[in-house]
C-alpha cells in the first residue's frame, strides 16, 4: 500500500468542516443525559414548557 501525504492545510480544513457536526453530536448527548437525569429525579413530572 502506498502511504498518503497530507498536508497540514487539508487536515485543518478537514477539521474545519467537521467541528460543526461534532459539536452538535455532542450538545445532543449533553441534552439526552439531562433528560435522563430529569427522568431519575422525578418520574412522575412531565419536565415540558
Amino acid at each position: 500500500m502506498t502511504p498518503t501525504i497530507i498536508s497540514d492545510e487539508h487536515l485543518h480544513l478537514n477539521n474545519k468542516l467537521r467541528k460543526p457536526i461534532v459539536e452538535k453530536m455532542r450538545r445532543d448527548r449533553i441534552n439526552r443525559s439531562i433528560e435522563q437525569l430529569k427522568a431519575l429525579l422525578d418520574p412522575e413530572s412531565d419536565f415540558k414548557h
